[in-house]
């Protein structure tokens, strides 16, 4: 900061966003977002936007912690700023009951088939093709910003995620993907995405994520479905959106479409001997990127007892690159820390129990351990718990008190397992007729919904 006045907004931006990281407390976070102002560059603005998010999601243990740290970090307000920043078009006419729909999916990122809002979004597209629309999937990759490691005035970086384009399959026929191009600036690539949307002119837009710039200008301009992430409510106006729970409040266009998981088959199980794991040993296991956020000391404490409780018992955890990210406990010769990597399934395949921290995220592993007929532990008001539903534990005590009779008896884990798996089948499988009906409902309604306050705001019905 050598050579910036102490009183210069830059210098302050530095500052706070250094403490942020060093001190972890949201008052940075809210001083920070004061900094962002209409003369703030939409690459800038955006960067601390997925800054915002990535210390929420590190930090809430459930849906409510996760808005609260959103609305500290103003979020809200600069996705709507830069929202503003992108050019309108005026409303495409409305095809009043017009078959095939022509259906543009829009999410803010495209990482890899193990990326949640990516794996929704190609099997939505594969979904919308069986039912004989024309679907097309964009994304102006929001999270991937040139130069964003010079933004803020700490060593923690937002890194570009990536593109795994070779894990990009639809599961079957046929669908165009188009993304932003990561070399230029995100300001031109919201733009130009957004303009690619227009050329298409889709009756209704998909969006599949929580909050976007790009998707809050689609939502002015057609009717919008959307599926959020975190088993939440999107964060931009829609005219419906695909409720994660069966049993939802319906006048806010909320849809009840537990359907979140294309099946991905039982896969073949990891080897135990490479590991030293004996064949007849009962095995955990507990997988994410964010693990060492995700894992309070105090559960870890109450995890290790319980292992020196069960003398036979392993923990595999899945997810530890390395020493930084690894939780904060002592060695334990039965904790195994393993790399994430594409074999999750296969070491869910060998494990008898899915143990889901106290966080916000794991929606994805919970379900992938229901397909396999794992008893899962999870608490509710997160996206493990959301899949269990009634099934979730009501609190850390049933936690452990579940997982250690599951431990002790073998024949307890196998039913609550197979309970789990029937209820994958029943309530989040993708591939279902059910899953089919709810989506083509889903669409209707926003298109009903949607053209209705189109019409009101200056659209016209063909």
């Amino acid at each position: 900061m050598a050579g910036i006045p102490a009183d210069d907004k830059r210098s302050r931006w530095l500052q706070y966003s250094a403490l942020l990281d060093i001190v972890r407390d949201e008052s940075w976070m809210h001083r920070l977002a004061s900094l962002v102002d209409d003369d703030t560059p939409t690459d800038i603005a955006m960067g601390f936007v997925n800054l915002a998010y990535a210390h929420a999601l590190m930090a809430a243990a459930n849906h409510e912690d996760l808005r609260a740290w959103l609305a500290v970090a103003q979020t809200d307000r600069v996705i709507a700023m830069l929202a503003d920043r992108l050019k309108g078009v005026v409303p495409h006419p409305i095809r009043a009951g017009q078959q095939p729909l022509k259906v543009a999916l829009y999410t803010p990122q495209i990482v890899s088939d193990r990326h949640a809002a990516t794996s929704m979004g190609l099997s939505l597209m594969a979904m919308l093709s069986d039912l004989g629309h024309d679907a097309r999937f964009y994304s102006a990759m929001e999270m991937s910003i040139p130069f964003q490691d010079f933004f803020f005035g700490a060593s923690e970086i937002q890194r570009d995620p990536g593109l795994e384009a070779d894990s990009l399959r639809l599961r079957h026929g046929k669908g165009m993907l188009h993304l932003g191009n990561r070399q230029r600036s995100l300001a031109y690539r919201l733009s130009a995405i957004g303009q690619a949307i227009d050329r298409f002119g889709p009756d209704l837009v998909l969006f599949i994520g929580y909050h976007s710039p790009l998707g809050s200008r689609l939502a002015a301009c057609y009717p919008m479905l959307a599926m959020a992430t975190h088993a939440m409510p999107p964060a931009l106006p829609v005219d419906a959106w695909l409720s994660a729970q069966m049993e939802c409040e319906t006048a806010d266009g909320a849809v009840p479409f537990p359907y979140r998981f294309w099946p991905s088959g039982s896969g073949t199980a990891f080897a135990r001997a490479s590991l030293s794991i004996p064949d007849t040993a009962p095995v955990m296991v507990t997988a994410g990127v964010r693990l060492r956020q995700e894992m309070p000391p105090a559960w870890c404490r109450r995890m290790l007892a319980l292992l020196d409780d069960h003398s036979t018992a392993h923990w595999l955890v899945v997810g530890a690159k390395n020493d930084h990210a690894k939780p904060d406990f002592p060695a334990h010769p039965r904790v195994h820390f393993i790399p994430y990597s594409n074999q999750l399934a296969e070491l869910q395949a060998m494990a008898d129990i899915y143990v889901n921290p106290p966080r916000l995220g794991g929606g994805a592993s919970v379900a992938m351990a229901m397909e396999r007929g794992l008893a899962v532990a999870a608490l509710p008001d997160g996206d493990g718990g959301d899949k269990l539903g009634r099934l979730a534990l009501p609190s850390e005590e049933a936690f452990f008190t579940t997982l250690a009779e599951w431990l002790r008896d073998p024949d307890a884990r196998r039913r609550f397992g197979e309970t789990l798996r029937q209820q994958f089948a029943s309530r989040l499988d993708l591939s279902s007729a059910a899953a089919a009906q709810a989506l083509e409902q889903a669409l209707i309604l926003s298109l009903r919904r949607g053209g209705d306050r189109l019409a009101c705001a200056g659209g016209r019905h063909e």
